[in-house]
């Protein structure tokens, strides 16, 4: 369920990652990020223009296969401008690959607070915890990517399949799966979702018919 690595995010940092200040990452297990370096009227347009730098050989490092040196170089990034929400996420998804779990849950963290209308961090952290088999973890953080972008299909994929697997229905269950049917394509995941929400209506319906109230006279 992981997404891809952000190769927009990545190019657009020009445009967008001048706008935030400069700030130390946050702490983390193992060598993790570096601390921002470099003279102390080095210009934050350079600091920028080197974290692109870096972010695009990190994909490169990625697409390859070369984990680790995708790592250490994001890291670098990072180093040179540590409000680059993309490398962050990026940088998550990779640390789960080295099952580095906690290091990624902080990285998805940081990518969803710099990039607050972005839904991926936030439904790879679900993922996260998901996998690590603390479905209700997940679940939140799927239902606050919901909050960023209501139409985002794999995080209702992940609230449907929670409330599924827990047996825990509530009244937004039906009108997500409603939304889902909408919007997805994948035959056998449209005909699972047509049984759940089949099964859910007769059930509300016979729960109505047993709820307590005046009954009809003949």
């Amino acid at each position: 369920m992981m997404r891809s690595i952000n190769r927009r995010g990545v190019r657009i940092l020009l445009v967008l990652g001048l706008l935030a200040p400069v700030a130390a990452a946050p702490g983390c297990k193992g060598a993790g990020p570096a601390r921002p370096s470099g003279p102390a009227f080095e210009s934050e347009a350079v600091r920028v223009a080197d974290a692109q730098r870096l972010a695009l050989e990190a994909e490169r490092h990625a697409a390859a296969g070369r984990v680790a040196d995708a790592v250490t170089t994001y890291e670098s990034a990072l180093g040179r401008y540590a409000e680059f929400g993309p490398a962050w996420h990026n940088l998550g998804e990779l640390y789960m690959r080295q099952e580095r779990y906690l290091e990624a849950a902080e990285a998805f963290s940081r990518a969803a607070e710099l990039s607050p209308s972005d839904p991926r961090p936030l439904y790879n952290l679900g993922v996260l915890y998901f996998n690590r088999k603390y479905p209700r973890e997940a679940r939140t953080e799927w239902v606050r990517a919901l909050d960023r972008d209501p139409n985002y299909l794999p995080a209702l994929r992940g609230v449907i399949e929670v409330d599924w697997l827990l047996r825990d229905k509530n009244d937004l269950t039906l009108p997500r799966i409603e939304r889902a049917l909408m919007l997805e394509r994948d035959p056998g995941v449209r005909k699972e979702l047509e049984f759940r929400k089949l099964r859910i209506e007769t059930q509300d319906e016979a729960e109505a018919k047993s709820a307590p109230g005046p009954k009809p006279r003949s």
